[in-house]
């Protein structure tokens, strides 16, 4: 039997990924690489995508914002305004 490499993503998932990096460069674009949280610049870890539970609304934040204390947190708990 021939073997043949699994299908890592989905063609459904492969989309939406391609329109969250539209997204995110709109984003980075708008808020002039600062986090939208907090307003700061990130440090050398970058900035993240902060998500709510559904993964629909994200906003691009620093490691600080995110995951304060190493403990990741969505931004439906948080109490962060989301403009849907």
């Amino acid at each position: 039997m021939r073997r043949s490499p699994l299908k890592r993503i989905s063609k459904k998932r492969e989309a939406i990924l391609k329109q969250e990096s539209i997204l995110v460069a709109q984003m980075l674009e708008a808020c002039e690489g600062k986090c939208m949280i907090c307003g700061q610049k990130p440090d050398w870890l970058g900035l993240e995508k902060s998500h709510t539970r559904d993964r629909k609304v994200f906003k691009l934040s620093c490691a600080a914002c995110h995951r304060p204390n190493n403990q990741h947190r969505y931004l439906d708990d948080c109490g962060i305004k989301l403009d849907k």
